[in-house]
């Protein structure tokens, strides 16, 4: 426990003052519980405990980096414009004939307006498409392991066949980490150009793994 002592100021006239000792519990064990303690302690190694323990057994489990999810994301992302771009495409065929008929007398301009009416609402909705697919994309850019994987191969062989050294080093060291160890912070691959005389110039970054 604690103990504290306040002291008050000094009364008046008499030039006495007041002492107040405040006692405060404190946290942890008394000192006076030690001896009855250690008469009943027992003090055991990392070896004596792992004597009875059952031999470790590893059992690795696969997971793939294919996402079945991340694919049916993917082609609807694709999917999604098909429509859009066929009815654009067949009005735009369309658009000659009617202009050739205009032009014969055989169809009113009035049908030209119309026409015109149908592109605007197709153009309109190609664009939201585009933006479907676009979110679409989006999420699967964030999700797509195995494209992260592949795009962190094909940049790193692409840099080692150019002759980059520290692209040759890495491709032996980031893809297996990439595939087996998470971490916090993606990993990059720096190069540092040095002058003839071998010092540091400037740092460049070769390769760094998605998020």
């Amino acid at each position: 426990m604690w103990v504290k002592e306040y002291e008050a100021d000094a009364r008046r006239g008499s030039g006495k003052s007041n002492v107040q000792v405040s006692t405060v519990p404190a946290p942890g064990l008394s000192a006076k519980l030690l001896p009855s303690l250690l008469e009943d302690l027992c003090f055991l190694t990392v070896l004596d405990v792992g004597a009875f323990m059952p031999a470790k057994v590893e059992i690795p489990e696969i997971v793939s980096m294919q996402d079945p999810q991340v694919d049916e994301k993917a082609r609807q992302a694709e999917e999604i414009l098909v429509a859009p771009r066929k009815a654009l495409a067949a009005l735009q065929q369309e658009k000659q004939r009617l202009f050739d008929a205009v032009r014969d007398g055989v169809t009113d301009r009035e049908a030209l307006q119309e026409w015109s009416r149908q592109e605007e609402q197709a153009q309109l909705a190609l664009v939201q498409a585009q933006e479907e697919s676009a979110q679409l994309k989006a999420w699967v850019h964030e999700h797509d392991l195995l494209g992260a994987y592949l795009g962190v191969v094909k940049s790193l062989a692409d840099r080692a066949q150019k002759g980059n050294p520290a692209a040759r080093m890495a491709q032996g060291t980031i893809p297996r980490w990439f595939a087996v160890l998470p971490c916090e912070k993606p990993y990059e691959l720096w190069q540092t150009k040095r002058s003839i005389w071998g010092m540091p110039r400037k740092n460049n970054t070769c390769s760094k793994r998605p998020n």
